[in-house]
């Protein structure tokens, strides 16, 4: 008995202080949590006590006037909210609202027209009734370049021109007019980190005026670096790809640059092309109408090569190509056209040269582009546009027989006119 006994009060001891630790370190672990969830429910009922505060405050005339205010030194510009907008508490503050006019700070003539927007507001600022914008968002609206030029061209002598002190930007569905007329849309564009002159992260997609093809845009990803005095664009691009119609074409990696003060936009971009390395050159002087300058290199693995050098004038629905110097593995053609940006694309010319070589034409370019007849549906190439060439040849070879004044026709018959008669000269 003296054994159960011991023994029993032994482990019951130990057992029912065991339990009551445990016990007792439940309750001091719920209390904890009661505590903490008190806690939190206490400053976030604060937080959105202040918010809600801050919200009641920025409907007030005062409120939307420290808003233009605070987005126009940000953009560098004169800015008004044309209608109602709310404060936005997920996900993060922001001011959500419609119908915002962007203006060059001397005059009242906008120069951008935003149909909606959101501006990304700081925490803490605003709960001192203080604005401090991180992030920009627009979507849909109009730009007039010819204005921004106009500005980037005064802020050459002088801080007219200021650019966006906001970090981080978000464009959707910005459509530029030059000369009142649409000239491309910025379908979206993503800028992380941006600052004057430092170099920034970007994501841009372009979308070609309709008339070009059914489906056209550019993409282009990289780094971006923008200095104000004198107004400059650098892009440091990884990539650019070109879609017609959804079929993708890549054009290389390289830089691409514009200059406000001379009003010159070049680029340079290396990379693979119809399965040919290619080399791409491009400079545009943008007055009135474009003047385009530009440079085609592809070379073959076995270091054949494909030239082209021509320079073009903007017109209201094509481009005149006015200078077209070709050089196809060494043999130089020369001539004129157009490029027709219509539903589908249409390049159209006429060249001429001294001696051809069909048979070395034939092995450089693709299988079956130089048809053996006139017949225009004997040439077939998956390219994003429409042919219409000729080559004209003084003499001409082909398997051993020798041809004089010889006519090769690639696609239907070039005619650049604009009554649709005769093809420029």
């Amino acid at each position: 008995m003296k054994h159960s006994g011991k023994h029993s009060g032994k482990y019951s001891g130990k057992y029912s202080g065991k339990q009551s630790g445990k016990q007792s370190g439940e309750l001091s672990g719920k209390l904890r949590w009661r505590i903490a969830a008190v806690l939190f429910s206490l400053v976030l009922a604060i937080l959105v006590t202040l918010v809600f505060s801050a919200s009641s405050w920025l409907e007030t005339e005062a409120g939307r006037n420290l808003l233009q205010r605070e987005l126009g030194k940000s953009l560098g510009l004169k800015a008004e909210l044309r209608e109602d907008y709310a404060l936005k508490l997920f996900p993060g503050i922001r001011i959500a609202g419609k119908q915002l006019l962007l203006s060059p700070v001397d005059t009242n003539q906008p120069i951008a027209e935003i149909d909606a927007y959101e501006l990304h507001l700081a925490l803490w600022p605003l709960l001192r009734k203080e604005i401090l914008i991180h992030k920009l968002a627009v979507y849909n609206g109009r730009l007039d370049v010819d204005l921004l030029s106009q500005q980037a061209e005064t802020g050459v002598e002088g801080p007219a021109l200021q650019l966006p002190k906001i970090e981080s930007m978000v464009i959707t569905g910005l459509r530029l007019f030059q000369a009142s007329k649409e000239s491309i849309r910025i379908s979206r564009l993503e800028v992380q980190n941006f600052a004057d002159s430092r170099k920034a992260p970007f994501n841009l997609e372009l979308t070609l005026p309709a008339t070009t093809a059914k489906s056209s845009t550019i993409s282009l990803e990289g780094v971006m670096q923008l200095a104000a005095n004198p107004f400059k664009i650098s892009l440091d691009v990884d990539g650019v790809l070109l879609s017609l119609d959804g079929q993708a074409w890549p054009l290389g990696a390289g830089q691409l640059n514009w200059s406000g003060e001379s009003g010159e936009a070049t680029a340079q971009l290396q990379g693979k092309l119809l399965g040919f390395s290619s080399n791409i050159e491009l400079s545009a002087q943008m007055t009135d109408s474009m003047i385009l300058q530009a440079r085609l290199e592809l070379r073959s693995s076995d270091s054949h090569l494909l030239a082209a050098r021509l320079q073009a004038v903007e017109e209201a629905s094509r481009w005149s190509l006015q200078q077209v110097n070709l050089n196809l593995d060494g043999q130089e053609l020369v001539g004129s056209g157009c490029l027709e940006t219509s539903d589908p694309v249409l390049l159209q010319l006429q060249l001429h040269t001294n001696q051809l070589d069909v048979d070395a034409l034939q092995e450089l370019l693709p299988a079956n582009l130089l048809p053996a007849s006139n017949d225009k549906d004997s040439a077939s190439l998956d390219l994003p546009l429409q042919l219409a060439i000729v080559l004209n040849a003084d003499q001409a070879t082909m398997s051993g027989a020798i041809g004089r004044d010889v006519r090769l026709l690639l696609g239907s018959e070039p005619d650049c006119s604009a009554d649709g008669n005769q093809l420029l000269n």
